[in-house]
Parts: C-alpha cells; sequence; structure tokens
C-alpha cells in the first residue's frame, strides 16, 4: 500500500469495512470456492479479493489471505489450506 496515495487507501479501506460488516451479519453472503473447501471469496474491488473461512464453534470470521486478482491464479494456492 506504500505506492496508494492517501484517496486510494481511504476508498480501500472504506470498501473493506463494508464488505467486514456485510459478513459479520451474514457470514454466507459470499460465494465459497469452489477449489477450497469451506472458504469463502469476498471481492472488495475488481483487483483486490480476500479469502475467508467461518468458525461457527467461536463464533469467528477468519481472514486467510488477500490476492490480487491481477496476478497467476495458481499463485493463491500457496496461500490458502
Amino acid at each position: 500500500m506504500d505506492e496508494w496515495n492517501q484517496k486510494v487507501k481511504n476508498d480501500f479501506v472504506q470498501k473493506f469495512n463494508q464488505k467486514i460488516n456485510q459478513i459479520s451479519k451474514q457470514p454466507k453472503a459470499c460465494p465459497k470456492s469452489s477449489q477450497f473447501g469451506g472458504i469463502y471469496k469476498c471481492i472488495v474491488t475488481k483487483q483486490t479479493t480476500f479469502f475467508y473461512r467461518i468458525n461457527e464453534k467461536h463464533q469467528e470470521i477468519e481472514i486467510i489471505t488477500f490476492f490480487d486478482n491481477r496476478q497467476n491464479p495458481n499463485d493463491l494456492i500457496k496461500h490458502l489450506p
């Protein structure tokens, strides 16, 4: 994020917070990943997605990784269980 100007940072944080608020109310609102069982995919911007899982026992949402959608999708495998 060092390359981002302040407006871009603020816009991203606002969009990210909106997504977090959405999934905190409806954890299953985002689609499940077809490749990784039990992991959900949440698009923040057209360039950025984060992946998360739901810990039902502790009633928590665990963010696993952020992913730049412009990268090779095979690189995602390194970051997900």
